[in-house]
C-alpha cells in the first residue's frame, strides 16, 4: 500500500461513485455517515456549487475517508484514523481553505480540532455533541395525544420559517447556519416532506425528513413552540413520521439530537430510537477571541 493522497471531486455525485462503499460499508455506516450521504445525495440534484469542497484520501486500493464541505456549514469528515487525518489537513492548508470548524464522530472531530487549531494559530471549541439515533421499529406511545399528523401546506409557510428559526436558535447552531434553516421550510412543504401535528386544524408540532441513503432517511427540525409543549405533540409527531417512512420501505429512519437536551433524547428513546454513536461539532475561532 503505497502513501496516502487527498483527491478533490468535481461534485458530490464524482464523490459519492467513488467513495459511497466506504461510507456505507461499516456495520453503522450508513446510519454513522448518513449526514454526508444525505448532502451528496441532495447536492447531487442541485446545481453544482463552486465554493463547495468534495475530497477523499485515498490509498493505491481506493478511498479510505472523504470529507467534505458546502459553506456556510462545518467540513464534515468521516471517520479516519491519524494517517488519513494528516493527509487531509495537509492538503486543507495547501490550498488555503479557511474552515469555520469540523463535524465527525467524536474521536476524529476532536483529534481533527486539536491538530488544526495547533497548526493555524485558532482556538478549537465543543459546540455541541449529538447522539446518532437509528429506529428499526416504531415502539407505539403509552398515550396518545389528540390531533393527527397530516403533510404541512403552503399556507402554513410563515408560521413554519418562524419555528425553523426558533429551532435553529433553540439547537445553538452557528450563525452563519441559522439563515439556512427558515430558506428550507417552503422547499420542505412542496416537496411535502415537512410534517405537522394538527390539533384542532391548527399546526402545534413539525418535523421533516431529509438526506435520503439507500436504506434510510433522517428526521430533522423537530420543533413544537413553547406554548404546546408538555403534551406530548413532538413524541407523536416524530413516530407518527417515523412510521410513515419505514411502511413506505426504507429499512430505518435516522436522527441527531443533542446531547445537552434530555428531554428530546427521551422523547426519542421512548418511541424506539437506540444511541449508536456520538457525533461532535468543533468551532474554530482566533485564539484572542473566546466562542
Amino acid at each position: 500500500m503505497g502513501p496516502l493522497h487527498v483527491t478533490e471531486h468535481s461534485d458530490a455525485a464524482a464523490l459519492l461513485s467513488h467513495a459511497a462503499f466506504l461510507l456505507e460499508r461499516r456495520e453503522h455506516g450508513e446510519i454513522e455517515n448518513g449526514v454526508m450521504l444525505g448532502v451528496c445525495a441532495a447536492a447531487s440534484r442541485a446545481a453544482p456549487a463552486s465554493d463547495a469542497l468534495w475530497l477523499t484520501i485515498d490509498d493505491d486500493l481506493g478511498p479510505v475517508a472523504a470529507a467534505m464541505r458546502t459553506p456556510p456549514y462545518h467540513l464534515l469528515v468521516s471517520r479516519m484514523a491519524h494517517d488519513a487525518r494528516r493527509a487531509l489537513i495537509d492538503a486543507l492548508r495547501a490550498r488555503g481553505s479557511a474552515i469555520p470548524g469540523v463535524t465527525s464522530i467524536a474521536e476524529t472531530a476532536h483529534a481533527f480540532g486539536a491538530e488544526w487549531a495547533a497548526e493555524n494559530d485558532v482556538r478549537a471549541s465543543v459546540t455541541m455533541r449529538q447522539g446518532v439515533y437509528a429506529l428499526t421499529r416504531v415502539t407505539p406511545l403509552a398515550r396518545a395525544p389528540r390531533g393527527r399528523m397530516r403533510p404541512a401546506e403552503e399556507r402554513e409557510a410563515i408560521i413554519l420559517e418562524q419555528w425553523a428559526s426558533a429551532f435553529a436558535i433553540d439547537a445553538a447552531l452557528p450563525s452563519a447556519e441559522r439563515d439556512m434553516f427558515p430558506r428550507l421550510v417552503r422547499s420542505h412543504v412542496r416537496a411535502r416532506t415537512l410534517s405537522i401535528w394538527e390539533l384542532d386544524g391548527a399546526p402545534v408540532s413539525m418535523a421533516c425528513v431529509q438526506g435520503a441513503t439507500k436504506n434510510g432517511i433522517r428526521v430533522s427540525m423537530v420543533y413544537t413552540p413553547p406554548e404546546h409543549r408538555g403534551h406530548g405533540f413532538a413524541s407523536a409527531c416524530v413516530a407518527a413520521v417515523s412510521e410513515r417512512e419505514l411502511a413506505s420501505g426504507r429499512r430505518f429512519c435516522m436522527l441527531y439530537a443533542d446531547l445537552a437536551n434530555p428531554t428530546s433524547n427521551g422523547i426519542y428513546r421512548r418511541i424506539g430510537y437506540q444511541m449508536i454513536g456520538e457525533s461532535v461539532m468543533v468551532a474554530f475561532s482566533p485564539r484572542s477571541v473566546a466562542v
